[in-house]
């Protein structure tokens, strides 16, 4: 609080007079960050889930401290993480599972979301991560893994939006899938 005070040229006194600690600062932060992120109903309900939590995601990537928020605030969210979890809990119930079960399927969807947006923060700045080959010094280890040598590469940073995508989309399916047993 005192490096923010001091980068915003006032003390920690003044953040103090609007925040009552850095938890209720934070979540104030995610709560602005996700204003803008407008969850449809006017369409179909997979698109839209897709859509909307593509949205979540990049707002998450540059600010993946707000997912350890997340995690910690339970009910103490602001109203427009609020609003969009109405959304995406809405479009999840429109997808005709029943009642029981979608609750489930969002802790599935935000399990995912927020499972990615916190791996976001493991790769970032860390080279050694994306590098496309083994270092020397790992290789001999990684030959006992053959699976983990033959696909860890593509476990990198810049595909990581790519592989998020890749499983909401099959979350999505799976939801049809379920839908389409219980008709």
């Amino acid at each position: 609080m005192r490096r923010l005070a001091a980068a915003l040229g006032t003390g920690p006194s003044t953040l103090y007079w609007h925040v009552k600690d850095k938890d209720e600062l934070l979540l104030a932060i995610l709560d602005d960050s996700v204003r803008d992120i407008a969850v449809h109903s006017e369409g179909e309900w997979d698109v839209l889930l897709l859509d909307a939590l593509v949205r979540c995601y990049e707002i998450l990537i540059p600010r993946p401290a707000l997912v350890d928020v997340l995690w910690s605030s339970a009910w103490q969210l602001g109203p427009e993480i609020l609003r969009v979890a109405d959304g995406l809990i809405a479009l999840i119930a429109r997808s005709g599972l029943p009642h029981e079960e979608v609750a489930d399927a969002y802790v599935g969807v935000i399990g995912l979301l927020y499972g990615f947006a916190g791996a976001s923060r493991g790769a970032a700045g860390n080279p050694r991560f994306s590098e496309s080959e083994p270092l020397p010094e790992t290789l001999d280890t990684l030959q006992k893994f053959p699976h983990l040598l033959r696909f860890g590469p593509a476990i990198a940073k810049d595909s990581l939006a790519t592989q998020f995508i890749y499983a909401i989309e099959r979350l999505i399916a799976g939801i049809k899938v379920r839908v389409a047993e219980l008709s």
